[in-house]
């Protein structure tokens, strides 16, 4: 399938338009790394407005957990950040004041600021955050096919960091290849600065009749965390004596034909972390001891223990490790990888049920 560069550039301004900006706020610590009593927002949105916390924040998600993230309430009333921790994708300024008044503190993904770094409070004095402002910077990965030396080194000095706008109107008579494979010197770019290259500057090495690409970048999918969720009481209606009690649901995107469901245990002991990338999903519920789980979708690192639950969605990213020792069961759509030596072949035959 071919787009004119016109047409593409379009559609890539549109999805870059609406990808989302993803931050995280504390209101106890300095590194944005949540403890026991820390109350943290996780807030989203795809608008580079300026939202105050403590006000109405239209278009932006909100998630507001207490006790470290083991229990979630809703995200109302004033919100005191001392600190704020900026996921992938997502640059943001922060501000002393409301409305995004006075001089602002900037930082880029993958950064933390506290109430000490933030500019245009009083002096020597911590600046509580008050307002803040992102956009989101994913990139694509540029792939000319036809062009290499000078040229390509040139291609990639105009492909300078700019801020997107998505209005912009380009009319190169090119097209895009969304299909085909990496080809030639590739650089990877944001998809702003694919956008704002300046016409003249790269008119001349682009013929119609070749074939161009830009492919999105994945972005990491947050994992889906209930502290004790096993030790939450299930009332049973008067009169009767079972009810089922479901609390998470999705569709699959899990790819994969036939599809799979596969049971199975996780323990883990203490050594090196292991790495978990998910092209499949994944429900997990902890049975004993502590199983840390950081989400590098997040930066946050969940200490999970018995009665906690996690979902592991398709794009999904995380590490493994534990102090001391952790079990627990999972459920996965994927087919099997490692069989359990001691319940291979323990199912009942059916004739004796």
């Amino acid at each position: 399938m071919h787009f004119s560069l016109a047409t593409s550039l379009t559609f890539l301004a549109a999805i870059s338009h609406a990808a989302a900006w993803h931050v995280t706020a504390y209101n106890n610590v300095q590194d944005c790394n949540p403890n026991d009593e820390t109350e943290y927002q996780i807030l989203e949105g795809n608008q580079g407005n300026c939202y105050s916390f403590g006000w109405s924040m239209p278009g932006v998600s909100c998630g507001h957990y207490i006790r470290g993230g083991a229990e979630n309430k809703g995200c109302a009333g004033k919100f005191n950040a001392v600190a704020m921790y900026f996921h992938a994708g997502s640059n943001c300024q922060v501000y002393a004041e409301d409305d995004c008044r006075g001089v602002s503190t900037v930082r880029s993904e993958n950064e933390c600021v506290n109430d000490h770094e933030v500019l245009g409070g009083a002096q020597n004095e911590p600046s509580p955050i008050l307002s803040f402002k992102c956009e989101n910077t994913d990139a694509v990965l540029v792939a000319w096919d036809a062009i290499g030396g000078e040229t390509s080194r040139q291609n990639r000095g105009t492909c300078q960091s700019q801020q997107l706008r998505p209005q912009l109107e380009v009319t190169i008579e090119a097209f895009f290849d969304f299909e085909s494979g990496v080809l030639g010197n590739a650089t990877e770019v944001p998809v702003e600065a694919c956008l704002h290259r300046k016409k003249q500057a790269i008119e001349p090495q682009l013929k119609p009749r070749r074939q161009r690409r830009c492919v999105l970048s994945a972005k990491i999918v947050p994992l889906t965390i209930i502290k004790g969720a096993g030790h939450e009481h299930i009332p049973i209606p008067e009169g009767e004596n079972a009810i089922v009690a479901d609390f998470h649901s999705i569709r699959t995107q899990t790819v994969a034909s036939p599809a799979h469901l596969t049971s199975g245990f996780y323990r883990v002991v203490p050594g090196p972390t292991r790495y978990g990338s998910y092209d499949y999903e994944e429900t997990k519920y902890v049975l004993r001891g502590q199983i840390d789980v950081t989400d590098e979708a997040t930066g946050i690192t969940h200490h999970l223990v018995a009665g906690d639950w996690a979902f592991f969605h398709v794009g999904s990213k995380a590490q493994f490790s534990t102090k001391s020792e952790g079990v627990a069961f999972y459920a996965v759509t994927r087919p099997v990888n490692d069989i359990h030596v001691n319940l291979q072949g323990r199912e009942e035959d059916t004739s004796k049920l």
